[in-house]
Parts: C-alpha cells; sequence; structure tokens
C-alpha cells in the first residue's frame, strides 16, 4: 500500500453529495459533504495535544492524563 492511500480511502468512503436547503429552506441545492472518521480525529487531536504540553512545560503527559 502506497503512502497516504489509507487516509485517501477513508476520506473517499466519508463523501457523499445531498440535497441541502440554501437561504429560507425553499430551494434545494446539491452540495458535497464529508461525514470525518471521529475516532481518527480524537487520536490526532491527543497526538497535537501532547506535542504541545511537551513543547510547553518540557515533561512528558502521563500515558493517564484525561485531555
Amino acid at each position: 500500500m502506497r503512502p497516504g492511500q489509507r487516509l485517501r480511502e477513508t476520506f473517499a468512503r466519508g463523501m457523499s453529495i445531498d440535497w441541502v436547503p440554501e437561504g429560507g429552506g425553499q430551494v434545494l441545492t446539491l452540495q458535497p459533504r464529508i461525514t470525518p472518521d471521529m475516532g481518527r480525529v480524537g487520536r490526532v487531536l491527543l497526538k497535537h495535544t501532547r506535542g504541545v504540553f511537551y513543547h510547553v512545560t518540557g515533561r512528558v503527559l502521563p500515558a493517564g492524563a484525561n485531555c
């Protein structure tokens, strides 16, 4: 598997086109939508949080810490 291929596949699975009301709800338009993989988003945010904590404090955030 090439680098980034799984990420592209994950994005592709979460994409769809739906009818969405515009303005006052009288006119419907087709618009692309993406449903994010919230587990993946959470893991990335946790890694960033741990990195910022280390950058600011110079200490490693304990493994069981609730961020």
